[in-house]
């Protein structure tokens, strides 16, 4: 294992990493096709090959079980259906490493779990995936081991079967849960602070009483 730090966006595009981020990086008044290949388009000689785009397009959208047209516009499609021809765009580069940035805010819960299934067949081809989420449950369903972040550092590692949800909140915080959330004390104090007698308004109380 080597550290890997590309110097552009498109050295970490031709290494076979993609990354999706939270706010999605698509050109809402285009298709999905133009979307897929905008940034390499197939060609015949020196113009765009729309027949091969279009094919290309449907193998890609085939692959994630997802009913849409290559003409159809971003602007025309659910938030689950963006998220999807993200994850297109990053198949049709060959990614092999996918990072994921908080994926699911914006996503309802038959389209979450519309994600997971497909983050699971992608496990299965062996695509390495990395996901970022602040819903710790999520990341326990999901993934096979869990990195800990804290101010820019990695902080604590290891398989998952290893981490509670209260060491991952522990490992973020830096701290016990105990100390970030003591128990009070409660104690009766024989000093009265408040007394109520004899409160009264038609058809709403009658003849409430206590003291405090």
């Amino acid at each position: 294992e080597q550290p890997y730090a590309p110097e552009r966006s498109s050295d970490a595009t031709d290494a076979g990493i993609a990354f999706i981020h939270q706010e999605l990086n698509l050109f809402t008044n285009l298709s999905v096709a133009d979307n897929l290949f905008i940034e390499n388009f197939p060609r015949r000689g020196a113009f765009i090959n729309q027949k091969a785009k279009r094919e290309k397009t449907r193998e890609l959208l085939e692959i994630l079980k997802l009913d849409i047209s290559p003409n159809d516009l971003i602007e025309k499609l659910q938030p689950g259906e963006r998220q999807m021809v993200e994850i297109a765009k990053a198949l049709s580069i060959g990614a092999d490493i996918i990072i994921f940035d908080e994926p699911t805010t914006s996503l309802t819960n038959r389209e979450t779990e519309r994600l997971f299934a497909l983050l699971q067949r992608l496990k299965s081809d062996c695509k390495t995936i990395i996901y970022i989420s602040h819903i710790l449950k999520d990341v326990q369903t999901l993934c096979d081991r869990i990195f800990v972040l804290r101010d820019g550092k990695l902080v604590d590692s290891g398989p998952t079967r290893e981490f509670t949800i209260n060491r991952m909140i522990a490992s973020m915080c830096g701290c016990d849960l105990q100390q970030l959330f003591p128990e009070r004390e409660k104690s009766i104090r024989e000093k009265t602070v408040l007394q109520v007698n004899n409160i009264n308004q038609r058809g709403v109380v009658k003849n409430i009483n206590f003291s405090l």
